[in-house]
């Protein structure tokens, strides 16, 4: 019975967390100063000066299926593991490599506030949108309730709304829920990221149904977590799903 109170109790904390990370967002974005986040130098635009942008560990030619790299000299676009066992998901899109500098401009929007990053983040991910219907749905990957409450702001959610706001496409914040508490799966070894996941994540409603997602993530690593979502939205009646992410991680 407890169990089943704080359940529905879920929803509010999250709505009263979505509304304070709301208002956070829009303070930061009045206060958006001229100053780059890496060098401290005057920034000309999104929080980063020209150079440091330019010095990012931007993608070129990787992978359409899960965003790695590619050898230069194959004219294919997929990799050889993709066209020999294909991810859940039918496209993925990174802007960067997930490398130094911008492991931690992700670590500082993830964790430390840094909200004025969402509009330069939800820019760059816009533009990698693959082409797709109007009836096409953003949908971010969400933080369990509790992750939430720690956190004050669900860094996913601000970026699947300013997406949406670049593409016109809608957002749905609330068909997906993550329904149980994990381990951090970066502190998991990759056999025992997808177990972890089990029964983490639930769909509901008929929105979802017949129509492409847009699964938005910060960072994709092995997969395992935008996977088994992808399998519940496909379950859920989705026509397809595309990820989009900041950055992808290389192999080690």
């Amino acid at each position: 019975m407890k169990t089943q109170v704080a359940q529905k109790q879920w929803p509010i904390l999250a709505t009263l967390a979505r509304y304070r990370q709301l208002a956070s967002s829009k303070i930061i974005d009045n206060m958006r100063g001229n100053q780059c986040l890496l060098c401290l130098q005057p920034a000309q635009s999104r929080c980063l000066c020209s150079g440091c942008l330019g010095d990012l560990p931007w993608q070129e030619r990787v992978c359409e299926r899960c965003a790695l790299p590619l050898p230069t000299t194959s004219a294919a676009k997929q990799c050889f593991d993709c066209q020999s066992a294909p991810p859940r998901w039918q496209s993925a899109q990174a802007v960067f490599h997930y490398q130094f500098p911008i492991d931690r401009l992700i670590a500082a929007f993830k964790y430390h506030h840094q909200l004025a990053l969402t509009d330069l983040f939800a820019e760059l991910m816009a533009a990698k949108l693959p082409p797709l219907p109007e009836h096409a749905l953003i949908v971010p990957v969400p933080l369990h309730p509790d992750r939430l409450r720690e956190r004050g702001y669900d860094q996913t959610y601000l970026l699947a709304r300013a997406i949406s706001r670049r593409s016109g496409l809608a957002c749905d914040a609330t068909s997906l829920k993550r329904t149980r508490d994990t381990a951090m799966q970066k502190n998991l070894h990759r056999d025992d990221r997808l177990s972890n996941l089990q029964g983490a994540f639930s769909c509901s409603g008929q929105r979802l149904c017949h129509r492409p997602i847009v699964l938005v993530d910060d960072v994709m690593t092995t997969g395992a977590t935008l996977s088994v979502i992808s399998d519940a939205l496909l379950n859920q009646g989705a026509e397809s799903v595309h990820t989009l992410v900041i950055a992808r991680t290389l192999p080690a």
